[in-house]
């Protein structure tokens, strides 16, 4: 399963367009093994990157895309078939099974394994020009590990072996200082978790290249935080939803300069 992802030199409708990135992807689609399942978030440039779809979808022709309500139509244009995107509303959930995803178990296997993808809020926005902003759904993800028994005996046939939450991206708080936090996220905690893996964004932006190259910079506490969260609001979220282990994400790729980035590591870390 792969989130948001984005391999190309800027975020933006174009290569020549947007803000560039500070540091080179870790790797390239055609270094990934494998890809079953595409998650995005949000249709913002730094996390549905037409590029990348596009890759992805040339080197695994049979993987799946999970998106949020409003999405669908714009993935089906890249020649994606329409039966293998999967469009979620906010609580909405699928359920798969390996063998969907093109893979085999034993026969003698006495459980079946399942895969369920459930779209949950987040506190974002979306858009990709002046005209379309918030016409189309914003989410995080929850990703569920079910293992099904086949013993007719068993009375609870069911059971879960792990679960993973993706925040995608989305702000904690009304504004940076204030005690009004989002409930939502209290309410995934309460429905899901305790989850084994949580995948948080830390950092509420940055200075713009250009800017900084003249010497100037914005904090990230400055930066309004109903959008996104900081390294703070991130603990709180991750203390909310019941995470026993969190990653942070969204940080010094697109813009800002490198002590910004490193500014909410630091945080996040202390």
């Amino acid at each position: 399963v792969v989130y948001d992802p984005i391999f190309s030199l800027r975020a933006g409708p174009t290569q020549y367009t947007g803000p560039e990135r500070l540091r080179p992807p870790p790797c390239q689609v055609t270094d990934i093994p494998g890809c079953d399942a595409v998650v995005i978030s949000h249709n913002h440039y730094d996390h549905l990157d037409l590029s990348t779809i596009e890759a992805i979808f040339k080197k695994f022709p049979k993987a799946r895309y999970f998106v949020p309500q409003g999405n669908k139509n714009w993935v089906s244009t890249l020649g994606i078939p329409r039966d293998r995107i999967h469009e979620l509303d906010w609580w909405e959930k699928r359920e798969y099974s390996v063998q969907d995803f093109g893979h085999t178990t034993s026969e003698t296997a006495s459980e079946d394994v399942l895969l369920r993808f459930t779209s949950v809020p987040a506190q974002h926005n979306s858009g990709r020009a002046a005209l379309d902003q918030g016409t189309t759904l914003w989410c995080g993800w929850v990703i569920e590990q079910l293992l099904v028994s086949k013993d007719e005996a068993e009375t609870s046939k069911m059971r879960r072996n792990g679960v993973i939450y993706h925040a995608g991206d989305t702000g904690y708080r009304r504004t940076a200082k204030s005690e009004a936090v989002c409930p939502i996220f209290k309410d995934i905690g309460e429905k899901f978790g305790p989850f084994d893996l949580s995948f948080v964004p830390i950092w509420r932006g940055g200075t713009l290249g250009f800017i900084s190259h003249l010497g100037l910079r914005l904090s990230h506490n400055d930066i309004p935080s109903a959008l996104h969260a900081s390294p703070v609001d991130a603990i709180d979220i991750h203390n909310d939803v019941l995470s026993k282990n969190t990653v942070a994400i969204h940080f010094g790729t697109f813009v800002g300069s490198e002590n910004e980035s490193l500014e909410a590591v630091m945080e996040f870390e202390e």
